[in-house]
C-alpha cells in the first residue's frame, strides 16, 4: 500500500494495520531471547527486566492484558530466585 492515510482509525488489535499478538520480545532489541551478563551468581540483578508483546509486524499489541511472562533458566543447573513472573497490561510488562 502506498499513499494511504488513516484518520481516527482504531481496532481491537491497534491503530492502522495490526494483527493478533505472536511473541514476547525485549523492547530494546526486539529479540525474543534475552541473555543476562555481568552479574554474579546468587546476587540480585539490580534492574528490572522489560518485555513487550508484539504482532507479526513487531508492533506492540494493545489488547494483551491479563497474561503473564515467566522467566525460566535454560540451563538445568540454574535457577531463578525472587519474582519469576509478571503481568502483562496493554502489551507491556508491569514491573
Amino acid at each position: 500500500m502506498t499513499n494511504v492515510v488513516f484518520s481516527n482509525n482504531s481496532a481491537p488489535y491497534g491503530n492502522n494495520i495490526a494483527s493478533y499478538p505472536v511473541k514476547v520480545v525485549d523492547p530494546n532489541t526486539n529479540s525474543s531471547g534475552m541473555t543476562l551478563t555481568d552479574f554474579a551468581s546468587g546476587q540480585p540483578l539490580g534492574r528490572s527486566l522489560k518485555f513487550t508483546v508484539v504482532d507479526h509486524d513487531n508492533q506492540v499489541s494493545s489488547v494483551t492484558n491479563g497474561g503473564r511472562v515467566s522467566i525460566v533458566p535454560i540451563d538445568k543447573g540454574a535457577s531463578v530466585l525472587g519474582e519469576s513472573s509478571s503481568s502483562i497490561v496493554g502489551g507491556r510488562h508491569l514491573a
